[in-house]
Order: C-alpha cells, then structure tokens, then sequence
C-alpha cells in the first residue's frame, strides 16, 4: 500500500513538471536501495548552493566547458522539485546566454534538470551526486537549435559560500596587508550569481584604510568572486579573484585602489580565511 502511494505521488510530481522534466520520469519512484529511491530510508544533505559544473563533449559540437550558477532544492515530499541558473561558459551555441533557468527534481542521490528553451535549445542534465551533496557526475545533452544532438558528460562541484574574514598581504608589497569581513547570501539570484557584503580593513596604505562592500558592488559567480569596497570619503578598492571550494582561499588576480595618493598598480595576493 504504501509503495503504491509513493509510485502515485512519484506519477503525479513528474506530470506536474512535464513543461521541464522531458525525461527521466518514471511509475516506480526511482528504484531501491542507496539511491534514495522507494526501498530506503536514507536522506541525504540538501544540495543547495553554489555550484561550478565542469562539461565534456563526447558527440556533437561542445556548446559550453563550464557551467556556473546555483541549485536550489526544496526540501518536499520524496521527490524534490528544484530550481537552478547557471552561466555558460561557452564560444559556440551558448555564447549569446546570459544564464541558463533550468526546473526539475532530486529524488535521493538522483538529479534531474531541464533548462527551458534557449535559441530553440533545452539542456538536459542526468546525474547522481554523492552522499554528502557537494559532487554529482552524471551526463548532458541538448536538443533543437544550434546544438541539437550533442551530448556529453557533467561533473559538479559544490562551492562552500565565501563568509568569514580573509586576510592577507599583496604579493608585491608585503607591508600592505588586507583583511576582509564576507557575508555570501545563501541563496543565488536570477543572474546565476550570489550576492556578497561585508568590509574592508587595510593596513600600510594612507589613500585606503576602510570600506564597506555592498550588495549592490559584491557577487560571485562559481568560483569566480567580484567586489568593489567604498570608503565615504570617496576611495575605493575593487577586488577580484577566484576561490577554492572550501572557500578558505582567494586567490586575488587583480586588486586596484582608487583616489587620491593611491598606487596606481593592479596587485595581487592571497587572502586564507582566519
């Protein structure tokens, strides 16, 4: 009895996401054992977060290498309806996407996702993540438009959100030493990006000693973070760079202070989390 429940509000969940879930669906409720399907118990970590998803062509044109962005999963029922945009990085079919919205559902271990049509193009990505939500490997394709046909293999990673105080020196100035206070918001928007603030302290610098980041001026985008700290007085610092998925490091690529008396330089450094 209580199997047939389970396959019925399985039917009924993939009927409801026809419009995005075009395949993967099916009346048995995803199967039994560590899979998360109907035969187990097992619950696993929400898979919600910032995510960088590396993408390989096997038949086909390669429409993207990376894909950036979040997933959201709502934690409901067996089946998880899920939400998520992601950032192509891509020179060929895709190169014109801002983000790709993609709708579908997590059942245990198993991810389903389905992006709507882009340029006639609907991605379509397949994978089992592991057991404690921050990996899952699994396949793509894409049918209609500019890339119908191909297909190809996805591996994501889950980054850990960029909050806490991160300090450090510039590599060419060790007498200048930068700390960072972030706060990454849980939740990503629209734009496949998460908002950042927080504040800056600088030491060994006289045109730049405080600033404070808003949301407006602070984002990352998989790995990759851009920030920009105010002073009131009319300073600035922006700052860009990537981390590690731990999110202990960043590793600053380019960092610029503006104003009156400031080095006119781009630095680099790297900021650990303390």
């Amino acid at each position: 009895m209580m199997q047939s429940l389970v396959r019925s509000h399985s039917s009924v969940l993939c009927l409801l996401l026809l419009p995005f879930v075009i395949s993967g669906c099916s009346t048995n409720g995803g199967g039994s054992g560590s899979g998360g399907g109907t035969g187990s118990t097992k619950t696993y970590p929400d898979s919600t977060g910032n995510w960088v998803v590396q993408a390989t062509a096997t038949s086909g044109t390669a429409p993207f290498t990376l894909l950036s962005g979040y997933i959201n999963e709502q934690q409901t029922g067996t089946s998880h309806p899920t939400t998520g945009t992601f950032l192509p990085a891509s020179t060929g079919c895709y190169a014109a996407a801002a983000n790709v919205p993609m709708n579908g559902v997590i059942q245990g271990v198993r991810l389903h996702l389905v992006s709507f049509g882009l340029d006639q193009q609907v991605l379509d990505i397949s994978a089992a993540k592991d057991d404690t939500s921050t990996h899952f490997t699994g396949t793509y394709s894409v049918t209609g438009g500019c890339a119908d046909g191909t297909a190809g293999t996805v591996a994501g990673t889950r980054y850990s959100a960029l909050t806490g105080t991160y300090r450090g020196s510039l590599s060419a100035d060790p007498a200048t030493v930068v700390t960072l206070t972030l706060n990454q918001f849980a939740l990503g928007t629209g734009e496949a990006k998460f908002l950042v603030s927080g504040f800056a302290v600088v030491a060994g610098q006289t045109c730049f000693t405080t600033g404070t980041l808003s949301t407006a001026n602070g984002s990352v985008i998989g790995n990759h973070v851009q920030m920009s700290f105010l002073n009131s007085n009319g300073p600035k610092m922006d700052v860009t760079g990537e981390f590690d998925a731990e999110a202990t490091t960043i590793s600053v690529s380019g960092l610029l202070f503006t104003g009156a008396g400031c080095p006119t330089n781009v630095a680099q450094a790297t900021l650990t989390k303390v």
